[in-house]
């Protein structure tokens, strides 16, 4: 069996300098990334990058290398990936002077065939939907992060009461740090991370390639389609539409939505646009 992209797409928020997102292939695996804005009050630590993009950029990389070859264990894979991430962003930062509520955050998901079985990986919110011969359709969520986006929302829409006029986010990014202080420790929440070790932290599936006819892995920023705007009715629909209409049409009909509730007061959300990702895969 093998893994057949029907199409990809990895598109920036139309008010970002850089995609802090990624999408990626080799012969037996498919992934797709999502790097978490920053909320560091510093200079960024490469110049022409902000540090969401380095990470994004890094992991996207680094699971190039792992997965070119299939690895027989995919979990040990991931392992060498976070060990070597974590090398190049202390090269960087040696000194520390980031703390960890600082430092930047991705989430991913990942599929990969060996033999007769798809396995998934992930770490954090981003999806994978899964159809399969015989129309049933699951969903992948590796996410952990429980009320947390709707706590950041609810500070958002009082201080757009508050300070209207003003953009909220200055302000909010105290409270974002405060919460992303407890990333990858006890009780807290699972997300890709520079310094502090995430893979043993990653969700896991395994099926039977047989019975498995599409997947499509899928950003935040992308499913805002079916959890935000809810023009799709759930992931079935999502899947339906990027097999009939293409990831780009898609996205175009995402960027509407936004553009049309820059104030995120019809549709609550934590920014107006987000970068928007997602790759469609057929088994053959």
């Amino acid at each position: 069996m093998r893994l057949d992209i029907i199409d990809s797409l990895s598109l920036p928020s139309p008010f970002a300098a850089v995609n802090e997102d990624a999408v990626g292939t080799t012969d037996s695996a498919a992934w797709v990334i999502d790097g978490a804005t920053g909320v560091a009050d510093r200079l960024p630590l490469v110049e022409g990058l902000t540090d969401a993009a380095w990470l994004a950029e890094r992991l996207n990389e680094q699971l190039h290398a792992a997965f070119e070859k299939t690895p027989a264990d995919p979990v040990a894979a991931l392992a060498e990936v976070d060990a070597e991430i974590r090398a190049q962003f202390l090269a960087l930062d040696p000194s520390r002077e980031s703390t960890a509520a600082e430092q930047p955050t991705a989430a991913f998901s990942l599929l990969t065939l060996t033999d007769a079985t798809v396995r998934l990986l992930g770490v954090a919110d981003c999806r994978i939907i899964i159809e399969t011969h015989d129309g049933e359709l699951r969903t992948f969520n590796p996410s952990d992060s429980g009320a947390a986006e709707s706590l950041i929302i609810k500070e958002q829409r009082r201080l757009l009461a508050a300070y209207p006029g003003e953009d909220p986010w200055p302000r909010l990014k105290s409270l974002i740090r405060e919460m992303r202080a407890f990333a990858n420790v006890e009780g807290g929440y699972s997300v890709v991370h520079p310094t502090r070790p995430w893979s043993n932290r990653a969700t896991q599936q395994a099926h039977d390639a047989r019975d498995i006819k599409h997947l499509l892995a899928a950003s935040d920023g992308f499913y805002r389609l079916v959890d935000v705007f809810r023009v799709m009715q759930g992931p079935e629909q999502l899947l339906k539409s990027a097999l009939t209409h293409g990831l780009e049409q898609l996205c175009s009909e995402l960027r509407e939505l936004e553009l049309g509730d820059e104030r995120c007061m019809a549709y609550p959300r934590v920014k107006p646009c987000d970068d928007a990702s997602a790759i469609l895969v057929r088994l053959s």
